[in-house]
Order: C-alpha cells, then structure tokens, then sequence
C-alpha cells in the first residue's frame, strides 16, 4: 500500500471518529443550549447526512480532477467554513 492510500484511508477513519465524537456530550449538550436531548442529536444526525449527500459528488470530482485538487479544496473550505463560525459571535463555548 503506497503512502497516499494510507494517508487517505486515515483520514476517512478520523473523519468518522470525529463524526459520531459529540455522542457522549449529547445531554451536556442539551442543557447548555436549553434544548431537548432529542434536538442536542441533530448535531451528529446533521453532520452524517451532509457527509452522505457529499461523498457521491466529491468521489465523482476527485475522478474528474484527481484525488489532491479535491484533498486541497476540501481542506480550505472547512479551514474557510471554522474561521467564519468561530469569528461569528454567535458560536457560544461549551
């Protein structure tokens, strides 16, 4: 296996460790915000369907394009997507 597969492969497992990670805070969660514990499971429910509706499209491009383009782009819109949820305001620290 070259180091590309490995390096991909590693990040798709982090991808969903992080994905399912907020699980165990879930009723922290909640009751930080005031909502329902059913409403806190949005956060991983949301974060799975954007996840699925995604990697269709993405896998298509990166066929297109190449697996790196698609890698680079991926990374600076989430870098793009963090800093403008983090200089927003309205992000509260749990």
């Amino acid at each position: 296996m070259d180091r590309i597969t490995v390096g991909i492969a590693a990040g798709g497992l982090a991808s969903f460790a992080l994905l399912y990670a907020p699980q165990p805070v879930l009723p922290q969660i909640a009751g930080e915000y005031g909502i329902p514990p059913a409403q806190a499971s949005l956060v991983v429910g949301v974060a799975t369907g954007a996840l699925a509706v995604g990697v269709i499209p993405l896998s298509l491009l990166s066929e297109i394009t190449g697996r790196r383009p698609v890698l680079v782009l991926s990374v600076v819109v989430a870098a793009v997507a963090v800093r403008c949820s983090e200089s927003s305001g309205q992000v509260r620290r749990v």
